[in-house]
């Protein structure tokens, strides 16, 4: 009797390509324990984790210099079909950071996304800012450091900005932090954008209950407001005004003085819409894919009232010894903002 053709089973592999200074470590591979691609959406760094047997010390004879450059991909094969190829190209890092750990011989290389020479997060600066913008400012200091300037934020102007012994890595997150801007370097590019803007955009994809490997939910009061009030001073006599955004009883009192009514509502209207990014939040892991990158929005179905557009805070893929591949997601529920 003849049988019934079966769909045949593609065998999914996924491999991290590394090349440390130039060098191809393809010996790397019969040692990898595991890797990692951690791409935050804003406020870190992208970074690589490499975790590898440490056989004989060789990853102590044989390791890669502090600061020495390293680019990563992704490579997947038969991921989606049979005999496709597919890279991601996970950026170029500096070599940071080194563990060792005995007796069970083992190495972890940390790597991370800054501008070469390390020092826009290491060299501490002291200089006043003056009738300046937040776009200026990020120019000024992307052409200390090579990198390209993209900038999709509003218009934020300074009278005066004190930068008071900060790395220029530091002091650019805090103006960003503070007006809810998203900030990341990536490619040796500084991207500084309106986390509004991308809440907006269309979902790049539906992930379903029965694709999730994993998940958690969390739902919290405490910490989520509904309207913000903040001081600040007018006219030639500087009096001191309260601005005032949104409403209803769960106000954020903002402890900062700033020097017009428009800077106000905007800083206002940030530290409240970056404290209600807390209020619904979800952990997600998946089998691993190029279609999902922080900053994107998703949309997550098949759990009831968890339901709901998410946007994308973090996504970290992972790598095995065993060409296993999957990717943690963190996400909030897109929220509606309060505006000025």
């Amino acid at each position: 009797m003849p049988t019934k053709n079966k769909k045949a089973v593609i065998s999914r592999k996924a491999v991290a390509r590394i090349t440390f200074s130039g060098n191809d470590f393809e010996t790397m591979q019969k040692y990898l324990k595991g890797f990692e691609y951690i791409d935050p959406a804003s406020d870190e760094n992208d970074e690589v984790k490499i975790f590898l047997h440490n056989v004989n010390y060789k990853w102590i004879r044989q390791m890669p210099n502090k600061r020495d450059k390293l680019t990563a991909k992704i490579v997947l094969k038969n991921w989606k079909s049979k005999n496709q190829k597919q890279i991601f190209d996970c950026g170029t890092f500096c070599v940071d950071d080194f563990t060792h750990t005995g007796p069970e011989l083992a190495t972890e290389i940390s790597c991370v996304s800054v501008p070469e020479g390390n020092a826009f997060r290491a060299t501490s600066r002291n200089k006043t800012w003056k009738k300046v913008t937040l776009k200026e400012i990020a120019s000024e200091i992307c052409g200390k450091y090579n990198m390209t300037l993209s900038y999709s934020g509003p218009s934020i102007k300074f009278k005066v900005i004190e930068q008071s012994n900060e790395t220029d890595c530091s002091f650019i997150k805090k103006i960003c932090n503070d007006y809810a801007l998203g900030i990341k370097v990536y490619k040796g590019k500084l991207v500084i954008y309106d986390k509004a803007d991308y809440e907006a955009k269309a979902p790049v994809t539906t992930i379903k209950a029965e694709q999730m490997q994993d998940w958690s939910y969390n739902e919290t009061l405490i910490g989520t407001y509904t309207g913000a009030k903040i001081k600040y001073t007018t006219g030639k006599d500087s009096k001191e005004l309260i601005c005032k955004v949104g409403g209803g009883k769960r106000i954020l009192f903002v402890n900062e003085k700033v020097d017009s009514l428009a800077d106000a509502q905007l800083k206002a209207c940030g530290k409240a819409n970056t404290e209600n990014e807390k209020a619904v939040t979800m952990n997600v892991t998946l089998m691993g894919g190029r279609k999902i990158v922080a900053g994107n929005t998703v949309n997550i179905t098949g759990l009831n009232k968890i339901d709901g557009k998410y946007f994308v805070d973090k996504v970290t893929h992972k790598i095995d010894a065993e060409s296993a591949y999957t990717m943690d997601l963190e996400l909030h529920k897109v929220q509606p903002r309060i505006t000025p």
